[in-house]
């Protein structure tokens, strides 16, 4: 979310994670409560589809994609595992400043989102790394007791 808010300075922005309900809410920035937008994008609405079947920036400039943005955003984009080719959240851009939606700040926001796709492969390996350690130091010191023993 830093990154989005430094780079592209949104006036309102969401991240979502991917999962058997469609794409849930994990964070907002400068909702309100009047604010139209969906805690929950599900398999019926056409940017799911889009989002999961093309894996694609959708952007309101484009009249096919403001179509399927249906009112929820002016840019959206896939989080994507690039090793697995897996979506695994979405990022979603409610309001920014129509100044700078511009063909080279969509192509940062697409950079943006494959970023974080990297960073997120690199956490997961990094979460199972550090799990795979803490098993593997427990087995020592267990076996250790028992020879001591």
């Amino acid at each position: 979310g830093e990154a989005i808010t430094e780079i592209m300075g949104p006036d309102k922005f969401s991240v979502y994670a991917f999962g058997d309900n469609g794409f849930e809410i994990v964070s907002s920035h400068g909702w309100q409560d009047e604010d139209p937008f969906e805690s929950r994008i599900m398999e019926d609405q056409p940017m799911y589809h889009e989002m999961v079947g093309k894996k694609r920036i959708l952007t309101s400039i484009n009249e096919f994609d403001a179509k399927l943005l249906n009112n929820q955003g002016i840019l959206a984009g896939p989080l994507i595992d690039p090793q697995t080719d897996e979506i695994f959240g979405m990022v979603k851009i409610e309001q920014l400043d129509l100044k700078s939606l511009s063909l080279r700040n969509i192509e940062i926001f697409s950079i943006l989102c494959q970023s974080a796709g990297i960073a997120y492969r690199r956490d997961s390996f990094l979460i199972v790394f550090s799990n795979i350690k803490k098993l593997f130091v427990n087995h020592l010191q267990q076996s250790l007791m028992l020879a001591s023993s």
